[in-house]
């Protein structure tokens, strides 16, 4: 949302900002599709809320985590 406002100030259009602020944030899309194999047992509502703190530091120690030791339990505890 940064670039977005520093975009607005500057004055670009509009669907130009709003193409821009999407494209930025669909990594966490793709974040979100590499922990559904870690966390898609889960109901959908605690899904949801994983969602609301997935940010791009706790996606990579969690990721390299789960890639380095698949099987270990508590992957939950250690996303959270």
């Amino acid at each position: 949302m940064l670039a977005a406002a520093a975009m607005l100030a500057a004055g670009v259009p509009m669907p130009v900002i709003l193409l821009t602020a999407v494209f930025i944030n669909l990594r966490f899309v793709m974040y979100s599709a590499s922990l559904r194999v870690h966390f898609g047992h889960l109901p959908a509502w605690m899904r949801a809320l994983l969602g609301c703190v997935l940010a791009d530091n706790p996606y990579a120690v969690s990721i390299a985590r789960f890639t380095e030791h698949p099987e270990k339990p508590g992957k939950l505890e250690f996303y959270v």
